[in-house]
């Protein structure tokens, strides 16, 4: 499926409490968002739609120049402070152009494996011993476009 034809997908909140996503630069402290809240999900579509209104060549885009138009988008939106939109970018850009809720673990170097095992069951590897982390999916549909992705 093309990334603009799951863009254009409608995002639906689950009753899931919300989940923790990590993310930020390598070796950094991992930042945290309300992932599934309601008004994530709101502000998702609303940043999805106008990304797809303002540019027709998304596949060719690479993380930067995604990011750029993203934080374009962003500046329109109000009562959202710096830091919420920065997390809020890098995990649109991790969504749109990576592997979702794991690409901040697939970019750590610590981590030597990622194993998904559901939903809500994910587990890395880092010096040799696996853990559970905190990172979950949506919902099972959410999962298998990411697998979809992969593939």
């Amino acid at each position: 499926m093309s990334l603009r034809a799951r863009l254009a997908r409608p995002i639906e909140a689950t009753d899931d409490e919300p989940t923790q996503v990590r993310g930020g630069e390598r070796g950094q402290a991992a930042h945290r968002a309300s992932y599934f809240s309601e008004e994530f999900l709101e502000l998702k579509a609303r940043v999805q739609r106008s990304l797809l209104e303002r540019d027709s060549n998304l596949e060719n885009l690479d993380r930067d120049q995604l990011k750029a138009q993203l934080v374009s988008l962003m500046a329109e939106e109000r009562g959202i402070s710096l830091i919420e939109r920065d997390n809020l970018v890098n995990v649109l850009t991790d969504e749109i152009k990576g592997f979702g809720p794991i690409q901040p673990l697939l970019d750590d170097p610590e981590i030597t494996e990622v194993m998904v095992n559901g939903p809500d069951k994910v587990f890395v590897e880092r010096f040799g011993k696996v853990e559970l982390t905190p990172i979950t999916f949506r919902d099972e549909q959410h999962l298998r476009n990411v697998v979809e992705k992969m593939l």
